[in-house]
């Protein structure tokens, strides 16, 4: 290439290389803190009904530090809240811990959730700073989510499992 045509496209590249950077980061989900509301953590009177959630943010699924988890029970057909069952506090971090290790569910290219009629479960965790989080265990679609972040379930059991009577 010759010499002038060369510093001609240097900046004409150097351009391309930054609207590329910002492009890139545009269209990834924002990355941030997991939300928590002021208030205890208790079981919402329904199960949410709608289609599976989508990613609205990357990081963790839950706050780390959670104190109390109450596992929340909607049994089907009505989703009506039929109970709650709280975990005992020493299993409460391996909880958030196995939540926040879930693999990221934007991989999978299914949306679909089955249309069996089961019991679904949400998750009410309590801080000790007074503020609460909810995770929604949509076991039927295969995804558990809480504030903007959807995680892949391959088992119930990886989170319900840790309720010895559930």
């Amino acid at each position: 290439m010759p010499p002038r045509v060369m510093r001609l496209a240097l900046p004409f590249l150097g351009v391309i290389a930054v609207l590329g950077v910002i492009a890139a980061f545009a269209w990834r989900s924002p990355q941030r803190e997991p939300d928590r509301r002021p208030g205890v953590a208790a079981c919402p009177g329904a199960y949410p009904q709608g289609p599976r959630p989508k990613a609205t943010r990357d990081g963790d699924l839950v706050a780390r530090g959670a104190s109390v988890a109450l596992l929340c029970r909607y049994p089907f057909p009505n989703n009506a809240l039929g109970g709650s069952t709280p975990l005992a506090a020493e299993d409460v971090p391996r909880l958030v811990e196995r939540l926040n290790g879930l693999a990221d569910a934007r991989a999978v290219e299914s949306s679909a959730c089955l249309l069996a009629g089961r019991e679904e479960y949400q998750v009410a965790l309590g801080y000790p700073d007074g503020t609460k989080t909810l995770v929604t265990v949509h076991a039927n679609c295969g995804v558990v989510s809480s504030t903007g972040a959807v995680r892949l379930l391959r088992s119930l059991d990886q989170i319900v499992g840790l309720w010895p009577a559930a």
